[in-house]
Order: C-alpha cells, then structure tokens, then sequence
C-alpha cells in the first residue's frame, strides 16, 4: 500500500513539473520576411510569460544563404556572452529576473538569391538557480531576391479574348521572382455585313455581321424603302353632281392609294330680265330701208365734219406763215435803214 501511494505522489509531482514547464510561455523571433541580396536583417528574439529567472541562454541555428554579423543582448546583466563560432549566448546576474519582452537582437546579412526563404532559428533556456523554468524555440524565413532581377522571355498565363485582357509573366533566373504584365484586348474583328431581313416599303430590314474570333454578332437595322407609286389611273371619272376617283399603284409591293376627282363645275347663263321685252321684227321692208337711210346720212355728216375741221387747220397754218413773212420782211427794211 504504501508503495502504491509514493508510486502516486511521484507522478502528481512529475505532473506538476510538467504543467509548470508547459506553461513557462513562448518565444517569437521578429523581422523583416523578404530582403534584396547583399542587405544586412535585424532578428528580435522575444520572450513571453517566462517566469522570474536568474539567468537565461540562446542558441542560433542559420540556413544556407546568410551570414552572422552580430548578436548583442537587449536585457541586461552582470555576466553577458556571445560566441559567433557557436551562435550561442548567457546571460547572468541579471539586473531584473523579468527576463520578457524584447531580450536579444541578431544581425545577419543576405549573402546569397533564396527565392524560397531561409530559415533562421532560436532556442531559448531560462533558469532560477540550477532549475530549467523555460524553454522554447522559435524559427523565421526570410526570402532573399535579386538586386537587379535577370529575367527571361514573357510567357502568355492567360490569353486574351475579344473583350478582356490577358496577361504575361517573366521569372528572374537566379531569384525566381516573377514580373506580370496585362495584355490588351483583341477586339472584335467583323466580316461584311449580310441582310437577314429584307426590309419592305413600310416595315424595316435587318443586317448581321460575325466575329471571326469569338462568332459574336452584332446587327443593325436597315431603312424601310417607301412606296413607289406609278401614274394615276382614272377608276371613276367625275360627273357634274358625284366625285370621281383615281388610283395610284406602288410598284414594288401593289399598295394602292387613292385620290378623289373633284364633281365637274357647269358654268350658268345668265337669266333673261322679265321686264324686257322682246320686239318681233316686222316683215316690211319699209324699216330696213329706214334703218339704211339713216346709217347713209350720219355717215355723210360725219365725213362734212372731218373737212370742216381739215379746212379750219389748213387756214391757221397760212395766217402763221403770213405773219410770219411778214415779220421777216419789216425786219430787212429796217437792217436797210
């Protein structure tokens, strides 16, 4: 019995040193992840929830690529070591057991292209008196690129299309890195334009074109064409009291459309007044001769005064002219004088 309760009291407190060490808290190491060959990364190693200790220690391990350039403590102690052939670190007498926060920085430099990172990785040990209270590691990669990339042809990684862009991608032969670029849209490129719908005189067509690269089509729309209309052809002609029609035929569909012929206009005599009246000619000859006689005498006196006014101008003219001489002789007598 007493053996099975010593057997129990050994694993409680081997449990017990486990859950403290289990719980002694974790490490980080910090930094840049990516840098250009031949550039120098600052790692902070970093401690968290690590009990008080009185001294603490790190050990380094750094993968194929970079280069050790220095390792210094942040915290501060009595006793402080590092050894660069071993990229192991103490630290003693410490000034304050709270050994978290920031605790150690490490220099390295990128010596060498590592496209897919170089691991870089820390263990750290902390103890109180000659007891291990913590212990963790922790690792970080850091991928190095090209100062200046040498980069191959570009490679088509999707292809362009009618209406989106496609793209192209060159990788640098010592780093991997990978440069993309867009590549413009093709366009549609049409053939000639076809008629799918004839267009008539009242309703319009349609045209059609394909894309070559895509068989998009696009489509317009092409203009009625309008009636065509012949010569009028009279189909009832006009009377004096109903209109008449005519008729015009298109000659691309057989439209027709008609035009009235206005009604005949009869242009009216004029009445006879009932106040006139009418006499009936007598059949005696006495009248005629009457009617004739008289025409013969006004004939005459009218020929009497044509002469008479003839002979009264005639006399005018020759009283001027006698005047006239006379002035001219009574002018001469008087120059003789």
């Amino acid at each position: 019995m007493k053996k099975i309760i010593s057997l129990m009291v050994c694993l409680v407190l081997m449990m017990s040193v486990c859950l403290t060490a289990g719980a002694a808290g974790t490490t980080t190491l910090n930094g840049k992840d990516s840098v250009t060959v031949g550039s120098e990364v600052e790692l902070i190693v970093n401690v968290k929830d690590c009990a008080d200790a009185s001294s603490i220690s790190v050990a380094f391990t750094l993968g194929e690529g970079v280069e050790l350039v220095s390792g210094s403590w942040i915290k501060t102690g009595s006793i402080a070591k590092f050894d660069a052939a071993t990229l192991k670190g103490a630290l003693g007498g410490l000034a304050s057991p709270d050994v978290n926060g920031d605790l150690f920085k490490l220099v390295v430099k990128a010596a060498k292209v590592a496209p897919n990172g170089v691991e870089v990785a820390v263990i750290v040990t902390a103890k109180k008196g000659s007891d291990e209270i913590f212990n963790a590691n922790a690792a970080k990669v850091v991928k190095i690129a090209c100062a200046t990339h040498t980069y191959g042809e570009w490679a088509e990684t999707k292809a362009p299309t009618c209406t989106e862009k496609g793209a192209e991608e060159r990788v640098c032969s010592a780093c991997g890195n990978k440069e993309t670029k867009d590549v413009a849209a093709l366009g549609h490129k049409y053939g000639d334009w076809t008629e799918t719908k004839a267009p008539t005189c009242t309703e319009k067509g349609a045209e059609e074109r394909v894309c070559a690269t895509c068989q998009n089509k696009e489509t317009k729309d092409v203009a009625a064409l309008g009636h065509k209309y012949g010569e009028a052809v009279v189909t009832k002609e006009a009377t004096e009291t109903e209109t008449g029609l005519k008729t015009y035929t298109c000659s691309v569909c057989g439209e027709k459309k008609e035009e009235v012929i206005p009604v005949i206009k009869v242009e009216s005599e004029a009445p006879v007044s009932s106040d006139t009246t009418v006499e009936t000619p007598d059949t005696d000859d006495t009248s005629s001769t009457d009617v004739d006689a008289n025409a013969d005498a006004d004939a005459n006196a009218n020929a009497d005064d044509e002469k008479g006014g003839l002979n009264t101008d005639i006399l005018i003219i020759v009283i001027l002219a006698v005047v006239l001489v006379g002035l001219a002789v009574v002018l001469i007598i008087k120059k003789r004088k």
